[in-house]
């Protein structure tokens, strides 16, 4: 793995951006150099109730990922929905062009 300032790592902060919705996330995996992990399926049905592990009803070109290196939780610990939460809500506003008129999506604890 690159040791880069900027290269995003696992369990880094992130923001899924789609239509006028952003989802709180985290980097949960990487594929090869010339692409990102996939978003798992409990995103992809937030997106599109239709999602299915083989079937992808939004295109790529519809989806923004922001990941922010560096700036992962160390350690690293068990997914804390309501801090994603407030994490991108403090983000919103530092985020050019995205302004109060994005929707903060609240993931509800399945647990």
């Amino acid at each position: 793995m690159d040791k880069h300032l900027f290269t995003p790592r696992i369990c880094d902060y992130a923001v899924v951006i789609y239509r006028n919705k952003l989802y709180p996330a985290i980097c949960g995996d990487y594929g090869p150099e010339t692409k990102a992990g996939e978003a798992f399926l409990r995103l992809c049905k937030e997106l599109n109730p239709k999602s299915t592990t083989a079937y992808r009803p939004v295109l790529d070109l519809d989806v923004t990922y922001l990941i922010f290196p560096n700036s992962r939780d160390v350690p690293a610990g068990r997914p804390n929905l309501a801090k994603w939460h407030h994490w991108c809500k403090a983000l919103r506003g530092r985020l050019g062009g995205i302004g109060q008129s994005c929707e903060l999506h609240q993931w509800r604890n399945r647990l």
